[in-house]
């Protein structure tokens, strides 16, 4: 057996055992298990879609309080791009 495929196999057979371990060593009967992994994870997921929520409002109306210029030429605030591509140390002359 290679080294990666023994590697590999240690792996896959500790985390089988260690699976084993953990439903014959779990201090509550599967039914409630299950239930409780159910019910964390309804609320983490409803925290996460209120913080998500949240954070796009905030975004949004970060947004829409940026002020809008038209007298501002789309030329000024786009910089010119030459085709001349140089660096200080002149690797991206072209």
């Amino acid at each position: 057996m290679k080294p990666d495929q023994k590697v590999l196999f240690c792996f896959l057979a500790g985390a089988a055992l260690g699976t084993v371990a953990a439903i014959l060593l779990a201090p509550d009967k599967g039914k409630t298990t299950r239930s409780n992994i159910v019910g964390r994870t309804g609320n983490f997921l409803s925290d996460f879609k209120e913080k998500y929520n949240k954070a796009i409002d905030d975004l949004t109306s970060k947004l829409d309080s940026v002020a809008y210029d038209p007298e501002m030429d789309s030329d000024e605030s786009i910089p010119s791009f030459n085709g001349n591509a140089t660096s200080t140390d002149g690797h991206f002359q072209n």
